[in-house]
């Protein structure tokens, strides 16, 4: 994810802020518990991340792999 937004964003430093808000782990019962993977649910980075990935996944698979397959013009919504 951190290579996805490398190519759009060239500033480290919000790199480095992304990969230390992936980094924070939850907080349950009190305790705070490291996270390996994922983004936290409702944090304000989960929204922005997940968008990121269906750009790179989504769009990039329909415009490189589908629409040159169709006859005609291809969307989808």
């Amino acid at each position: 994810m951190l290579k996805f937004l490398g190519h759009r964003i060239g500033d480290p430093r919000i790199i480095r802020l992304i990969a230390r808000l992936l980094k924070g782990g939850i907080l349950e019962d009190g305790l705070v518990q490291a996270s390996e993977e994922g983004t936290p649910q409702g944090s304000i980075l989960s929204p922005l991340l997940s968008n990121v990935y269906l750009h790179y996944v989504l769009d990039l698979w329909f415009s490189h792999r589908v629409r040159p397959q169709c006859q005609g013009e291809a969307y989808y919504s």
